[in-house]
């Protein structure tokens, strides 16, 4: 799983909490996608809460995909049993894939 300084990497400046629906805006800078909309939906502009770029259209929202896959991949977990094969006398690993939720939806 993520170390401190990475879940802090991976924290939304909006809400302040690990990012639901990650996405980029055209600076480069990622929020929560609900966030970013909300602060863009109260205010008359649409600026960047980070940088304060303005952007004169509102922006279309990517997905950002590596956040997204990274959180997937570093809340697999792998469970590994071990048990005896009675009728060979051999042990058996048995592996077990858990998701657990990394990014809330």
């Amino acid at each position: 799983s993520p170390t401190r300084s990475e879940k802090f990497t991976f924290l939304c400046s909006i809400c302040l909490d690990v990012f639901t629906d990650p996405v980029s805006t055209p600076c480069g800078h990622n929020f929560c996608k609900t966030c970013i909309s909300q602060h863009w939906d109260m205010n008359q502009s649409c600026q960047c809460p980070m940088c304060k770029e303005t952007f004169y259209t509102r922006p279309q929202l990517r997905v950002n995909t590596f956040i997204s896959l990274f959180f997937f991949l570093s809340t697999e977990k792998l469970f590994i049993t071990h048990e005896m094969d009675n009728e060979h006398g051999q042990w058996l690993c048995n592996f077990r894939q858990s998701l657990l939720k990394g990014i809330r939806k």
